[in-house]
């Protein structure tokens, strides 16, 4: 029940971003409380396969900045869903740094990384890894677009900066 109210939520999203009718709620966030609250709600699941939630301590200092929390925690869900996914061992990792101002969140995974030639179609709309994972782990392809239509909408960018044999590192 869990996976089809997931898919029924993406595809009211993707129906609201497609009429430019999502709407956003601007207001104070702690990014320190937002990564902590992500760390307790996804702890247990991801200690469930087996896997460790490393929570890295705030680098540079943000005490608060203003963007819509639900949305910005809606993408940053959807990342460390995606990571837990596919991360088979090993950790995955939350942290955020202030880089003179623009906050940077990154959630990093240890699983097998993304070849170059699918790394170009990520943010596409219904696009899957073709390959066995995606099959196992079900989805619809949409949590990437979704998310990066979402990050537009705050103003932010969101991208994969980093993959490898040894994961993935996707920053906002």
């Amino acid at each position: 029940s869990r996976s089809l109210l997931n898919i029924i939520n993406d595809i009211l999203d993707l129906s609201k971003i497609e009429a430019k009718t999502m709407e956003v709620r601007v207001e104070p966030v702690d990014p320190d409380r937002l990564l902590d609250l992500l760390s307790e709600l996804w702890q247990q699941r991801i200690a469930a396969k087996g896997l460790t939630l490393v929570r890295h301590p705030t680098v540079g200092t943000a005490h608060s900045f203003y963007s819509d929390p639900l949305r910005l925690r809606q993408v940053l869900d959807n990342l460390i869903s995606n990571a837990a996914k596919f991360t088979v061992s090993g950790a995955i990792e939350l942290a955020m740094e202030n880089h003179d101002g623009d906050l940077e969140f990154r959630v990093t995974d240890h699983g097998p990384g993304i070849s170059p030639s699918d790394q170009e179609h990520l943010f596409r709309p219904f696009w899957q890894l073709s390959d066995h994972r995606t099959r196992r782990e079900g989805g619809t392809g949409l949590g990437l677009y979704i998310s990066r239509q979402i990050t537009q909408l705050l103003g932010g960018t969101i991208w994969l900066s980093d993959s490898g044999d040894n994961g993935s590192t996707f920053s906002v």
